[in-house]
């Protein structure tokens, strides 16, 4: 009987054999079909025909799969989860982060980036040897020990060694994606409360909510700009303040993306990010409701930017 590594590695060399079809001319849903009996249950075989349905995703998956040491951080089973987040810009924008890191390590040569194998990536993700030393001696003694890089010469070992240590991030792989996206969870849920996307992102929704019918065309760089960091702004609230802000859950802790279950979201804070919202312009049915809500109290929502 598999364990669920292997089932997990096997739902991965399958889908990647899909990846393949698809790329040598096969329509997606084609080479879905062909091969989706070999994926290890009906439930597998949904998420990924959900992955080949969004094309973006797909891609930027994509780019960091064709690395073969991140491989096996992918997680079919949980795809359906990602996709009905509706933050395709923030998914793929982490998974294009994964794929830069790594390509600045080989100093973006398309095939040195394909030496890495699992060992490389499980030793150096959640890693920052720049500013951690306990993580650079870990880091080098590794490498001085031969675990590490073996498929890279000395002079290659040495000069990704060099760009490593200066690397100014955690080290990202699948594994940090699939373990972040269970905080983006939470925000999502904090985001409910606030509007309703309809097929469309929220960002998308937010940024129509925004502009109240304006083409993109029609505005300038400077409103674009405007823009973006009043989005951002609104997703860092709810990063820092989700625990009051997140919906109740409908499922068992045990069950949740998360484990640690949101508390009930507090109405006054409610009240206090539905304000927030309007005075930042953003406007939705949700937010008329909320913000007329009364304060029950003075604490202020946590709200830091740098």
């Amino acid at each position: 009987m598999q364990d669920r590594n292997e089932i997990s590695a096997h739902n991965v060399e399958i889908y990647l054999k899909i990846c393949d079809e698809i790329r040598a001319g096969a329509e997606p849903t084609d080479a879905w079909k062909a091969r989706k009996a070999d994926l290890s249950s009906p439930h597998v075989q949904r998420c990924v025909r959900q992955l080949l349905k969004n094309r973006a995703l797909w891609e930027a998956f994509n780019l960091v799969l064709d690395i073969p040491g991140l491989q096996n951080g992918m997680r079919t089973s949980t795809l359906h989860k990602l996709i009905s987040l509706k933050c395709d810009e923030q998914l793929t924008s982490y998974l294009r982060h994964i794929r830069t890191v790594w390509s600045r390590f080989v100093q973006d040569d398309d095939e040195a980036i394909k030496k890495f194998d699992a060992t490389d990536v499980k030793e150096l993700e959640l890693r920052c040897p720049r500013y951690s030393a306990y993580d650079k001696a870990k880091i080098q003694m590794e490498l001085e020990g031969g675990h590490i890089f073996r498929n890279f010469s000395q002079h290659e070992r040495q000069a990704i060694w060099a760009i490593v240590t200066s690397t100014d991030c955690i080290i990202p792989s699948l594994y940090t994606f699939f373990e972040d996206v269970k905080l983006l969870q939470a925000c999502v849920e904090s985001m409910k409360h606030l509007i309703s996307p309809v097929e469309k992102t929220f960002d998308r929704a937010l940024r129509d909510s925004l502009t109240q019918g304006r083409m993109e065309s029609e505005m300038s760089a400077d409103e674009e700009a405007r823009i973006d960091l009043l989005i951002r702004d609104l997703w860092m609230l709810t990063m820092q303040n989700f625990r009051l802000l997140s919906q109740q859950p409908r499922r068992s802790p045990e069950r949740l993306l998360a484990k640690v279950p949101p508390r009930r979201a507090n109405e006054s804070k409610l009240a206090r990010f539905a304000r927030f919202a309007d005075q930042s312009g953003f406007h939705s049915p949700e937010i008329s409701i909320l913000k007329e809500l009364p304060p029950e109290q003075e604490e202020e929502l946590v709200f830091c930017l740098k």
